[in-house]
C-alpha cells in the first residue's frame, strides 16, 4: 500500500481513465498499490456527475 494519505494528481488521472474503460475497482486498486475501499471512497466522494440507472433514467428523477 501507498505511504501517502491523499491521491495524487496523476493517481486521479489513472483512476478516471480506469472508470472510462470500465475497470474493475479492484484492477485500479492493484495498479495504485492501494485498498479497492479507498479507490470506492475517492470515486464516491468526487464524483459530480449525474448517476443514472441502467435503464438510461435518472433513478432520482419526478415521475409525470
Amino acid at each position: 500500500m501507498a505511504n501517502h494519505k491523499h491521491l495524487t494528481l496523476s493517481d486521479r488521472i489513472i483512476i478516471e481513465k480506469g472508470l472510462n474503460n470500465n475497470s474493475s475497482r479492484k484492477f485500479m486498486a492493484d495498479n495504485l498499490g492501494m485498498d479497492k475501499s479507498s479507490i470506492c471512497k475517492e470515486i464516491k466522494n468526487h464524483s459530480f456527475f449525474k448517476r443514472f440507472s441502467r435503464s438510461g433514467v435518472s433513478s432520482c428523477g419526478t415521475y409525470d
